[in-house]
């Protein structure tokens, strides 16, 4: 929502103050946690932050037309988005078995979340600029890699809870796009078929008794 343009009485209210909730939640129930390590506020605190500057880059976005700078800086974020995923990879912070985090002095950045965020605005563009040959095969499979590289550097981590989100992120813009169901009914099965595979067989142990 262009806020410049069309006021804040244009906002929707009812998301904005239903995100305020589930923020408060959040607070709520980290307050109400135990930790052997840090005091609960001092979690809590961590979290206020969060939402306060998430809440500024929201104000920010809406003061500013998201398609022009989609358009102008999509080609630099998803190389962005696969640099940070790299570097968790390879040089993150690692806890109880995995490595997620990057850290920035007295914070931590988890760039898989950027990645719900980045790979939305990215994935909506291509199918934008190829809204025409979307119901083919090659800009479905393409479509599938944009998702797919960052998909498995984030199972990598391992993190196979947000990479199923980004794989259940692209079939339902796909849908709204106007894929063919064909095409991503066989690539459903194929998936079925893959992960029962994986779940039975488990070659090299890709999957850990947790996530099963």
């Amino acid at each position: 929502m262009i806020v410049q343009r069309q006021g804040l009485r244009q906002l929707d209210w009812a998301i904005l103050g239903s995100a305020l909730l589930i923020c408060l939640g959040g607070i709520l129930a980290i307050k109400s946690a135990r930790h052997l390590d840090l005091h609960p506020l001092d979690l809590v605190h961590k979290q206020m932050i969060g939402v306060l500057l998430g809440g500024a880059a929201a104000v920010a976005l809406a003061r500013s037309d998201y398609e022009v700078l989609l358009k102008r800086y999509a080609r630099y974020l998803y190389p962005l988005n696969l640099f940070l995923l790299l570097v968790v990879r390879f040089l993150g912070h690692a806890s109880h078995g995995a490595a997620r985090w990057i850290p920035l002095g007295p914070i931590q950045i988890q760039p898989s979340e950027f990645a719900k965020v980045i790979l939305i605005g990215t994935l909506a563009l291509f199918l934008a600029r190829n809204s025409e040959t979307v119901g083919e095969w090659p800009t479905v499979i393409k479509s599938l890699v944009h998702i797919g590289v960052p998909m498995l550097l984030i199972a990598a981590q391992p993190d196979l809870g947000t990479a199923l989100v980004l794989l259940a992120i692209w079939f339902g813009m796909m849908v709204i796009a106007g894929a063919s169901l064909k095409h991503l009914s066989l690539l459903l099965l194929a998936g079925i078929l893959l992960f029962a595979g994986l779940w039975h067989f488990n070659p090299g142990h890709v999957l850990k008794d947790y996530q099963k």
